[in-house]
């Protein structure tokens, strides 16, 4: 998907630098800056908001030049929440997302992610702590352009696109479903977990009940497709057990109410 033909989605600012730029537009190595828009989701200029697991695309393009096969666009993210060790990060790059490099004269293919799924992985502390996600975010694009030796490199100014906005919707109701695979055994039953919506990794405490019995508890940490599967001992004796589990929340869906089912378990 073209930015509309480049030339329909131009607003004041960008025709000024054009006007400012069209000395060199016409030569034959880069401009010292190369004015570049990027289209997040589909409307220009509106950002993007989704919940987790939701596909934004990216959609850059130069302003005044021939993107050229090799050229490439790089990605960065606006932080601004504080490290452990209290420095701010500012813009940080996509560490996990490769460039998009041209394979063909002035055709840029476009570059998809998914909320949380991917982007979760990339804004953290350093230490394994995620910072992520904040709402909203900022995303811009770095035009790296061919040099004299033929490598995509920055132009002599670095050439940034404007920043576009990513808002993550929280799920605002979520629910656990509860089942099993196998033999149902007090000594050891397999179950499958599920949060819905996908709300990515977060915790389900599992509280198994019996009549006379001693409750056993389980924290259980969910896989980023809010699944998770565990083994777990109901108690000693043969009988009706119930198991109740709920999802405590996390950063892209609230706390569940408690689910329950009810096995009777004869070995």
């Amino acid at each position: 998907m073209r930015v509309n033909s480049k030339v329909a989605v131009l607003v004041a600012g960008v025709v000024l630098l054009l006007a400012s730029t069209a000395a060199v537009a016409h030569a034959a190595t880069p401009a010292p800056y190369t004015p570049v828009a990027l289209q997040v989701g589909t409307e220009m200029g509106n950002g993007f908001s989704g919940a987790y697991g939701d596909e934004v695309e990216l959609q850059p393009a130069t302003m005044n030049s021939i993107e050229r096969p090799g050229e490439k666009f790089h990605f960065q993210v606006y932080m601004s929440t504080l490290t452990s060790q209290g420095v701010p990060f500012g813009w940080t790059d996509f560490k996990d997302f490769e460039d998009i490099q041209l394979e063909d004269t002035n055709t840029v293919q476009p570059f998809t992610y998914n909320i949380g799924v991917d982007d979760g992985v990339i804004l953290n502390d350093g230490l394994g702590t995620v910072a992520f996600p904040q709402s909203p975010y900022q995303i811009r694009c770095e035009y790296k352009a061919l040099d004299s030796s033929g490598t995509a490199n920055s132009t002599l100014a670095p050439s940034f696109s404007e920043t576009e906005t990513v808002t993550v919707e929280k799920n605002m109701s979520t629910t656990v479903g509860i089942s099993t695979s196998g033999s149902v055994k007090h000594l050891g039953t397999n179950f499958n977990f599920q949060v819905s919506p996908d709300c990515g990794i977060g915790n389900i405490v599992v509280t198994v009940k019996k009549s006379g019995a001693k409750n056993r508890t389980y924290t259980l940490t969910t896989d980023e497709t809010g699944a998770v599967s565990a083994k777990l001992k109901l108690g000693t004796k043969k009988g009706t057990y119930k198991v109740y589990a709920k999802f405590g929340g996390n950063a892209y869906g609230v706390a569940s109410k408690t689910a329950v089912k009810t096995l009777k378990v004869s070995h």
